[in-house]
């Protein structure tokens, strides 16, 4: 009976992230054409940049790291330089980041399972709150990947 229940919840949760990965993609795909903001237009050009050939930070200088802009340049190899193309390519790279970070959580499930049941106990022993600045945002970051990937295995 218990695992009837289990198979229909688990069942029930990936029907779940199936409908909303697909509304979501449906209105995303909907926004193709919309125009670049000011970020994605600096990464689209450090892309453009890159597949010339020039490396990153020498034209175009910024603080963050140039991931992103390998990402944005292969979207546009691929792809094409198109307000679209971009915005398709980071759709595509947004839904298998989702899907690893899923499936990464999903295989770390059971390790949380059983490693933030004690959490909340230890919240009130004084050598917690010595230890961190916030005891609360440990015990916030130690249980919301387990409640989540319970959820979903």
């Amino acid at each position: 009976m218990k695992n009837d229940q289990d198979k229909t919840l688990r069942i029930a949760w990936w029907v779940l992230a199936v409908a909303v990965f697909s509304l979501t993609t449906a209105v995303r795909i909907r926004l193709l054409g919309i125009p670049l903001e000011r970020d994605e237009g600096e990464y689209a050009y450090a892309g453009q940049l890159l597949l010339q050939g020039i490396p990153p930070y020498k034209l175009a200088y910024s603080m963050k790291f140039p991931g992103t802009y390998v990402a944005y340049a292969i979207t546009m190899f691929l792809f094409g330089q198109t307000i679209s193309a971009i915005h398709l390519g980071l759709l595509l790279v947004n839904s298998a980041t989702s899907a690893l970070i899923f499936f990464i959580g999903k295989r770390l499930a059971e390790f949380y399972r059983w490693n933030c049941a004690p959490r909340p106990v230890m919240r009130f022993f004084p050598s917690v709150h010595q230890c961190s600045g916030s005891p609360g945002m440990q015990l916030i970051l130690s249980c919301c990947p387990c409640s989540v990937a319970h959820s979903c295995c």
